[in-house]
Parts: C-alpha cells; sequence; structure tokens
C-alpha cells in the first residue's frame, strides 16, 4: 500500500528520537537501554531473564533488534500487535509505507502484546476502508501526533502505483476532507 499524508504530520520511518530530539536510522546501538525523548514516559518494560527487552513510552516502543541494538516504533505506525502462538513472540503489524517490514516480532513478557494493543487503539481516532474510485481501494485513518492536540490524516492505497494518479489523488483528498467534516476534526 502506499501512503498519501494530506494533513498534519507524518512520520514515514520509524526513527530513534535521542535526547535532543534527532532522528537517525531507527537503531542504537547501547547495550544497556534505549534513549527516549524527554517528553517520553516510560509506561512498560518487558524483561526476558535479566535482560530488558522492551521499554514502552506513551509515545512508541523500544524494542532490541538481533545484535542488541534498539529500534523504535512510534505507535500511530502499527496496524495490530499480538503474540505468535508458535513462540510466544509479539508481533506487531506496520503500516506498510511506515517501514520496510509489513511486520516485526521480537521477546516480550506475556503482557506485552495486550499493553501494545491498547496502546495502538489510543492513539487511532479513526480507521476506515475506502473505495477511492471504482478500481481503487484503501485506508483512511487519522491518528494522535505525540505531544500535540494535530491529528495526521492518511490515506494508504491497497496499489502503491495508484498513488501516481493526479485523479486518485484529488479523490484521496476529497474523501478525507469529507471524513474529516463527518468526524469533527
Amino acid at each position: 500500500m502506499s501512503s498519501i499524508s494530506l494533513h498534519g504530520h507524518h512520520w514515514s520511518k520509524s526513527g530513534l528520537f535521542h535526547r535532543h530530539g534527532v532522528a537517525d536510522a531507527g537503531k542504537h546501538s547501547t547495550q544497556f537501554v534505549p534513549t527516549i525523548g524527554n517528553d517520553e514516559r516510560v509506561l512498560y518494560r518487558s524483561k526476558a531473564g535479566s535482560e530488558t527487552t522492551v521499554v514502552a513510552t506513551d509515545y512508541a516502543m523500544h524494542y532490541r533488534t538481533d545484535g542488541s541494538a534498539w529500534r523504535r516504533v512510534a505507535w500511530c505506525d502499527v496496524v495490530a500487535a499480538g503474540s505468535s502462538k508458535d513462540d510466544g513472540t509479539t508481533v506487531l503489524r506496520l503500516w506498510p509505507d511506515a517501514s520496510r517490514e509489513s511486520s516485526i516480532a521480537f521477546a516480550a513478557d506475556g503482557h506485552f502484546a495486550e499493553f501494545a494493543a491498547e496502546r495502538v487503539a489510543h492513539v487511532r481516532v479513526f480507521c476506515r476502508r475506502i473505495v477511492v474510485t471504482p478500481s481503487v481501494t484503501g485506508a483512511v485513518e487519522a491518528v494522535r501526533v505525540a505531544n500535540t492536540e494535530t491529528l495526521a490524516w492518511r490515506v494508504h492505497l491497497d496499489v502503491p502505483a495508484h498513488g501516481d494518479n493526479p485523479l486518485v489523488a484529488s479523490q484521496c483528498a476529497r474523501v478525507v476532507t469529507e471524513l474529516r467534516a463527518l468526524v469533527g476534526c
């Protein structure tokens, strides 16, 4: 799916916020704790043995990748959270435009998937499947932008190539305008 951001800020990559607000490629190579923003509050920590594997804040979750680097994923970039029945890992399904991966899996305690699902629901104000034109479909969503009153509205097309069509782009803008009026934000 392709994404068209029509209003407000949009995070297209899962960067890591350092204390100074500078984003990098999404990984931070500290072995002990992730670097979080000054305005973030830690809400959840998950451990495997004596090692912290996940640190979740009100804006994002940080998890250990292979090699012990930390990666940040903003809650607004997550579609759904669950647990793998096979190995008990937590699995997050991501918006396709937010990352190269469609999902990520990592070790966490048994309750983290439930916590993550609650956080995803908390930032998502509105999400609906839409028909843009008779042959173009997708989803439109409004998510809370971290630490602001702003909502980000995004259209995710099922076929990314359709996003290059100016008619589709104008129809997406029209759909978002209509939905914003109906939702009242």
